[in-house]
């Protein structure tokens, strides 16, 4: 079931603002949401109409419950499935992750946003699907390099839409069907070279 304009654009007039950031994903400690809500801060600060979205549950909730209460304009969805949180990913113009990176940056890719995180996070190995300036941003560990990043992104109409082009570009290339075919040619290359014989 496709998201449709009209419903992206009541779930605009009910969130309010005019730039979204979305975080979706486990609340845990590695998933640095101090950081990530210092950084909404600083964007805010900058870019007033800035609205972050946080889906998601787990024990490090209370941050961001805690975070809400001072800030109107972080809005706590809680835990949300499948087609629920379709669209918010629509509505969404960067994806806030400044902690590990896992297999979600693919969520990132088909909805064609950059994600943006930090490069000494506890990332998973789906890391290396991101690249710098590519297809998101990959900051250093600092708040304000962090967030001065996205604003850069959220002003720049041309150059977000290049961000966006290339992380939809990236769903295409890290499918399941490419995966599984790269790894049965590195095993087929394997058992025919020489030393394997």
């Amino acid at each position: 079931m496709a998201v449709t304009d009209d419903c992206v654009e009541r779930l605009r007039a009910d969130i309010g603002g005019s730039s979204i950031g979305l975080f979706c994903g486990s609340l845990y400690p590695d998933k640095r949401l101090d950081f990530m809500i210092a950084a909404a801060d600083y964007v805010h600060a900058e870019l007033p109409d800035f609205r972050l979205i946080v889906i998601g549950d787990g024990p490090s909730a209370g941050e961001i419950r805690s975070a809400v209460r001072s800030r109107p304009w972080i809005k706590y969805l809680g835990a949300l499935r499948g087609l629920e949180k379709a669209p918010y990913f629509r509505l969404a113009d960067v994806i806030f992750n400044p902690g590990a990176v896992g297999l979600h940056v693919l969520d990132a890719f088909y909805a064609g946003l950059p994600m943006a995180t930090t490069l000494d996070a506890k990332h998973g190995p789906e890391i290396a699907y991101l690249k710098d300036g590519h297809n998101g941003i990959i900051s250093p560990d600092n708040v304000e390099i962090y967030s001065q990043r996205v604003i850069r992104v959220l002003k720049d109409r041309p150059e977000h839409a290049r961000l966006r082009l290339a992380a939809t570009e990236g769903a295409r290339l890290y499918t399941l069907n490419n995966m599984v075919e790269r790894f049965v040619d590195g095993i087929e290359r394997c058992l025919q070279s020489p030393g394997h014989r």
